[in-house]
């Protein structure tokens, strides 16, 4: 797992030298830099499995949201393949169910943020010289997304990344 947080002024800023909260130190997580922190074999390989065939038949070529645009156009920034496994679409009686709720809850409890403010899981999949070029993951206050973003807990304030697979060499 890898945890950004947005530089935003309203979130308390760190440095190498300050502190990990608690609540992150003590389930083994690692500062790599100021705002971005590092946790290992957070899921199992079985639960990591899960989510790659659940997502296996919703991916498609990732898009991007523009503007003033109604598509969310493809732009070759971003090259990737994603699907959305939301919990709404899933048997709840599932393994894969259950691991998306522990990856909620994990979410939860390293970023301070309840589940109902949380995004729905993106799986992400990158093929060789794939890539999302660096961006910025909130919207400005004239974006045509603006007002459902914020009426639906508001702007992005962390990322959070499970990685499903490891790759040799690359990433």
């Amino acid at each position: 797992i890898l945890l950004y947080y947005s530089m935003d002024d309203s979130i308390p800023k760190t440095t190498p030298t300050t502190p990990l909260p608690a609540r992150l130190s003590s389930v083994g997580v690692e500062r790599v830099t100021a705002g971005v922190w590092f946790a290992d074999n957070i899921l199992s390989e079985k639960e990591c499995k899960d989510i790659i065939n659940a997502s296996q038949s919703g991916l498609s070529r990732s898009t991007v949201l523009k503007g003033d645009s109604e598509d969310s156009p493809l732009n070759e920034g971003r090259t990737s393949q994603n699907a959305w496994l939301l919990a709404k679409d899933l048997d709840i009686n599932s393994d894969v169910f259950s691991t998306l709720h522990k990856i909620e809850k994990i979410t939860e409890s390293f970023t301070e943020q309840p589940i109902e403010n949380q995004e729905g899981l993106q799986v992400l999949r990158y093929l060789e010289g794939e890539q999302y070029e660096p961006h910025h993951d909130f919207f400005h206050e004239n974006h045509k997304e603006y007002q459902k973003c914020i009426s639906q807990g508001g702007q992005r304030l962390w990322t959070v990344y499970f990685y499903l697979s490891d790759v040799e060499e690359g990433g």
